[in-house]
């Protein structure tokens, strides 16, 4: 059905996947990975200011069942801010708990090629609208810079990773060891090689870990650093923001 030039479809014509996140409460950590929950959707954005942290073992249990990656959309379906949608518009690692999950089909049916705009509907009736208009896509930076296509950042990877152990968040920070910028996970290898790339063509140090999710799918975790002290750390930072990144730093333990 056609309105105002939009066009009627059912989830399952336009997402690939439709989940949601955790239902357990993962313990709280003063300094780990955010943990998204329903009150902080709100106003078409997700709030991570004063959202809860937790640890990376149990943050990596949560994102095997649903992993947001950039290009996603989540949704309020109980409390207070039901109905509430938000467009997952950065690269950074976050968990999900009690919220919705929708990744868009990036080769929906023939009956609607289009990209998905999520009504704010109660939970018991999903409904999502299309726009006629050919389908743009998500894009994280316009710079040419970058030098990849927007949404890109997260496809299914075909090559075999290579073992290693990731960097694990600290709690608060010391005033001593060593800092690092948690920048994304990717699933292809390709596309973190990229990342890797333009790192280094700004001299900035970094390392590639990859962990494996229950569902199979193998992460590619990057990380920028080790850095020494909190001010070549900044430094770093800015720079990584300004390939179009949502870095988050860090402080791990002394050597």
């Amino acid at each position: 059905m056609a309105l105002n030039g939009l066009v009627e479809s059912t989830l399952a014509e336009v997402c690939s996947l439709v989940t949601d996140g955790t239902h357990d409460t993962p313990k709280r950590v003063a300094s780990g990975y955010p943990l998204i929950k329903a009150k902080e959707i709100t106003g078409g954005r997700i709030d991570f200011e004063g959202c809860d942290q937790i640890s990376e073992k149990e943050h990596l249990e949560v994102i095997s069942r649903s992993r947001p990656e950039f290009g996603d959309t989540l949704f309020a379906h109980i409390g207070a801010s039901l109905g509430e949608a938000a467009f997952v518009n950065t690269t950074q690692e976050f968990s999900i708990k009690n919220v919705a999950l929708f990744k868009p089909d990036p080769a929906p049916k023939e009956k609607d090629p289009l990209p998905v705009k999520v009504a704010s509907t109660p939970v018991s009736a999903p409904v999502t609208e299309t726009k006629t208009a050919p389908a743009p896509t998500p894009t994280v930076n316009k710079s040419p810079a970058l030098g990849l296509a927007a949404g890109e950042e997260v496809v299914v990877s075909t090559t075999k990773p290579k073992a290693d152990t990731p960097a694990k968040p600290a709690a608060a920070s010391t005033g001593s060891g060593k800092f690092i910028l948690q920048i994304g996970a990717f699933a292809s290898e390709d596309r973190v090689n990229g990342w890797v790339s333009k790192l280094k063509a700004q001299k900035i140090p970094n390392v590639v870990t990859t962990k494996k999710g229950a569902d199979g799918v193998t992460l590619f975790l990057l990380r920028a650093g080790p850095f020494p002290d909190k001010d070549s750390a900044d430094t770093a930072e800015k720079k990584v923001k300004a390939m179009g990144l949502t870095p988050r730093l860090v402080e791990v333990g002394s050597p």
